[in-house]
């Protein structure tokens, strides 16, 4: 959903798109790290299993770090 929201406000050219875009990535990350934190509260080896599972989490604090280290 995300990656046709951008796709849509780069097709239009539309700033108000591209806002509503970045306002779908926030909300989604935001809501994908409350579930984590719910689900390592409520079950004890979900740590374990989110260490062997990939994640986009994980591949966005990636690229932050490769970021910051430019």
């Amino acid at each position: 959903m995300i990656f046709l929201a951008i796709a849509y406000s780069c097709w239009q050219w539309s700033l108000i798109h591209a806002i509503g875009a970045i306002i779908l990535l926030l909300f989604f990350d935001i809501k994908a790290r409350k579930e984590e934190l719910w689900l390592s509260h409520k079950f004890s080896d979900y740590d374990a299993y989110r260490s062997q599972v990939k994640s986009l989490g994980k591949a966005r604090s990636i690229c932050a770090a490769r970021i910051l280290d430019e």
